[in-house]
């Protein structure tokens, strides 16, 4: 998946991304979706629990935090 590429490019060389703090939580949740439609589940659910580690504007996150308790 191209998300995961990405994903792994951030570890590698996060300078390489513009929008870093702005968008790496919502990069989370985007491949939380993208593995939820190929049926692989529990990684789901770790990218989204990932995703909720990343701060959000400063403070914690909120938004990823709730989806990882709503419907999966």
């Amino acid at each position: 998946m191209v998300i995961e590429a990405a994903l792994g490019r951030v570890t590698t060389n996060p300078k390489a991304f513009t929008d870093l703090t702005e968008a790496l939580a919502w990069a989370h949740n985007v491949h939380n979706t993208a593995l939820k439609l190929v049926g692989r589940r529990a990684e789901a659910i770790e990218a989204l629990a990932v995703g909720a580690r990343v701060p959000e504007g400063g403070r914690a996150n909120v938004s990823q935090t709730l989806n990882l308790g709503g419907p999966s």
